[in-house]
């Protein structure tokens, strides 16, 4: 019976074991043509890896065989990038795993998980964007090349064309750059200095972030010994070797002849040709870089800076060492104060300021006593610069900065400026769009973020030219009257809105002309109100705008985030006419063999009516020349407007002449106020001033062209109405034919219209 019984539950499971089979079958099928699908879908069109046999190096490129390059160095990248090279087949699937748990938490895409073969496959085959999609297709390609080429040959390809920063592809390239030798003369230290980098070249560049980049040395370091590769010994020995980084030549400013223009350039070729297209076709790029124009954009924004630092005064050191700190860096009670050299010329230090032996503050001359790490040292008056005269000066503990000068082979120090200020400038051709000078910040070595192109900010007041060109367009004129007044909006709801000028008071009735030129907000904010914001929101692209500003009335303030270089090319629409002409880096591009791949002619459209964009241009003409741009004016034809944003954060002032526009931007990265009484026509001016008077030094003076159906008449400047015979102190007004105003009399008669339009 028992048996019978166990016979049967196995007769009674058998059907049930069955099904389950059946239905893993099932998903095994439909898993299988599911990956399939997936592989056919995301492998259609992909680029052959037999490209990779093929491998044409950048022409500036010296490539080494595998064996070539030293085993420390190969042992070092691995460690760092992918320690288990030599056992997978291509991807690495806990990495991967990792990578999209990682990414699935934070909502981004922080970590890619690739493995050496895939970023070769990234690199040289495919483009740097971060996606799923993109994802797939590396992986695709990357089980591919595992089976074309071999583990050394994949390596070799990974260390002769790794992007390493400072413009170096390739191990050769960064030992080159950076220790000024062949990577086979390299130590254990600057192999795993450079393993370092892959993750990213410029926040980890021992050129320009020596701390960084020795953390990064550390984390190798560990990582080979935890690999096996080294021994401890060998690992601290490399950690405590002193590294000369042989590349200190770049200028200290700029770090380098226009480098965000540069890079500019080159995020364009990356859009047109790819990573492989870009730095391995020996592309020979033209560009209508202005070298001159570049020049004096620098020592413009640079001597604008320093003012702005100057007028700010001494705002105290980088930070503050306790007593007990300094007074540990003092010599030992009746030891020698050795006076240690100083490096070379340009290096910037960290410098404490200590008593002198005697416990004095100053030295004999009114210099000061300091300590870095190298020694004592005496900084002498004409290194403390402006921040003497200021009222709060340094005490002991403090530390500063202080640069290393040379002077007929003799070596000082001099504070440097404590403050970080930025700024932009951008200069441009109406014409033909030709940028000609581009500054992204106040220094390139201290930060490659371009500010001029990839900072979005409020352009406060340097907005309203473009809301005035509405303004004409839906039938306003600069002898139109807006009373400047207290009023309240429900712009948002449940938070009236009550707009005030920057002087505090109002100033009642207001012509069109006078209110930008004096850049009233009220005016600016009833006069979009009046007009419509969906009116307004859809005349904005005329100017290149590709994105929606927010549907609020404080536009009219500025309030829409926007790039220095958008604003350049908006206000390029009234330099030109009423055309938008789009900014344009690159004129040719030819091969190395020297066939022209592409030419790139300047791209215009007409956007405003003539007319309206020279009445703009008339009304910013009298910004300069009476109103908040009168720091501006350069002795000939010019139109602009001044830009400042709430609590002081943004300075900007926007100019032109028919032959060249320029932008410039000053802040601070984070929220933070310029300071008292900083405006756009205190600070950005004199700096849009100094460039303009520079660049076109020696040009021919030249006036914008007056439209056909302009016509200019003499209008009272308070009224707006036309000038009495003989009346002094008038403005010669433009006006669209047909809409000039005529004398005012009572009794409706031709002529007279509403308050608020003339």
């Amino acid at each position: 019976m028992a048996g019978r019984r166990k016979t049967g539950r196995r007769a009674a499971l058998h059907p049930f074991k069955a099904f389950l089979f059946g239905i893993l079958t099932l998903l095994s099928v439909a898993l299988a043509a599911s990956f399939f699908l997936i592989y056919r879908e995301f492998s259609t069109g992909l680029p052959p890896v037999e490209k990779l046999l093929d491998y044409n190096p950048p022409v500036a490129t010296r490539v080494l065989a595998i064996y070539k390059i030293p085993k420390a160095v190969q042992l070092a990248f691995l460690a760092a990038e992918d320690s288990t090279f030599y056992e997978h087949f291509g991807l690495d699937p806990v990495g991967i795993l990792r990578a999209f748990f990682t990414n699935t938490r934070s909502g981004k895409t922080r970590q890619g998980g690739s493995t050496i073969t895939q970023q070769v496959v990234k690199q040289l085959l495919l483009s740097p964007e971060r996606s799923y999609e993109r994802k797939l297709r590396e992986a695709i390609l990357a089980l591919r090349l595992e089976t074309e080429l071999t583990k050394s040959q994949i390596l070799s390809l990974y260390l002769n064309q790794i992007y390493l920063g400072a413009g170096a592809y390739g191990v050769q390239a960064a030992s080159r750059e950076y220790f000024g030798n062949d990577v086979a003369d390299i130590s254990l230290a600057e192999a795993a200095l450079l393993a370092g980098l892959p993750q990213a070249p410029s926040r980890y560049s021992p050129n320009r972030h020596f701390k960084r980049a020795k953390a990064r040395q550390r984390y190798v370091l560990r990582r080979m010994q935890e690999e096996g590769y080294i021994s401890a010994a060998e690992a601290q020995a490399a950690e405590q070797e002193e590294i000369h980084i042989g590349n200190t030549e770049l200028p200290a400013e700029t770090g380098g002849p226009a480098p965000w223009y540069l890079e500019q350039v080159r995020r364009l070729l990356l859009e047109r040709y790819g990573a492989s297209g870009t730095y391995r076709l020996g592309l020979i790029v033209e560009t209508p870089l202005d070298l001159s124009m570049q020049e004096a954009a620098e020592r413009a924004l640079g001597r604008g800076l320093h003012t702005l630092d100057q007028r700010q005064g001494y705002r105290g050191p980088l930070r503050r060492l306790n007593r007990a700190e300094w007074r540990s860096l003092l010599p030992a009670e009746g030891a020698a104060r050795t006076t240690a050299a100083l490096p070379e010329s340009g290096m910037v230090l960290e410098v404490v300021v200590l008593p002198g032996p005697s416990g004095q503050r100053r030295t004999p001359d009114g210099g000061l006593y300091l300590r870095w790490a190298g020694g004592f040292v005496t900084i002498p008056p004409a290194g403390l610069g402006w921040i003497r005269r200021a009222a709060r000066q340094p005490g002991f503990g403090d530390v500063l900065e202080a640069r290393v000068l040379n002077h007929d082979g003799k070596a000082s120090l001099a504070l440097t400026e404590n403050n970080d200020t930025q700024g932009a400038l951008v200069a441009m051709a109406p014409a033909s769009g030709d940028v000609k000078a581009l500054i992204g910040g106040r220094n390139h070595r201290d930060s490659e973020f371009d500010r001029a192109i990839q900072s979005r900010r409020q352009p406060g007041s340097a907005f309203k030219p473009l809301i005035f060109a509405a303004a004409v367009d839906h039938g306003y004129t600069p002898s139109s009257i807006i009373d400047d007044s207290p009023v309240t909006f429900d712009d948002l709801p449940g938070k009236p809105w009550s707009p005030k000028n920057f002087s505090k008071r109002f100033y009642g009735p207001t012509t069109l002309r006078k209110a930008l030129t004096k850049s009233r907000n009220v005016v600016a904010v009833k006069l979009v109100h009046a007009m419509g914001l969906p009116y307004l929101l859809d005349y904005l692209p005329n100017f290149g705008f590709e994105r929606r500003f927010a549907a609020n009335l404080s536009i009219s303030l500025g309030t829409g985030q926007t790039s220095l270089l958008e604003m350049v090319r908006a206000y390029g629409v009234f330099a030109e006419g009423g055309t938008l002409v789009e900014p344009r880096f690159i004129t040719r591009i030819i091969d190395q063999h020297g066939n022209i791949l592409e030419e790139r002619p300047p791209r215009r459209r007409a956007t405003l009516r003539p007319e309206t964009a020279y009445i703009v241009t008339r009304m910013m003409r009298g910004v300069m020349e009476r109103g908040t741009g009168r720091r501006a004016r350069i002795g000939r034809p010019a139109a602009g407007k001044t830009g400042t944003t709430n609590d002081l954060r943004d300075a900007w002032f926007l100019g032109f002449t028919p032959d060249l526009i320029a932008g410039v931007w000053v802040g601070y990265d984070r929220d933070k106020t310029l300071g008292p009484h900083e405006t756009g026509g205190r600070v950005a001016a004199p700096i849009w001033k100094d460039f303009m008077s520079h660049a076109l030094a020696g040009t021919p003076v030249s006036d914008f062209v007056v439209p056909a159906n302009i016509v200019l008449v003499a209008i009272n400047p308070e009224t707006g109405r036309p000038a009495e015979p003989g009346q002094k102190d008038t403005i010669l007004e433009a006006f669209r034919r047909g809409t000039e105003p005529r004398p005012f009399t009572w009794g409706g008669s031709p002529g007279r219209t509403s308050p608020s339009r003339n």
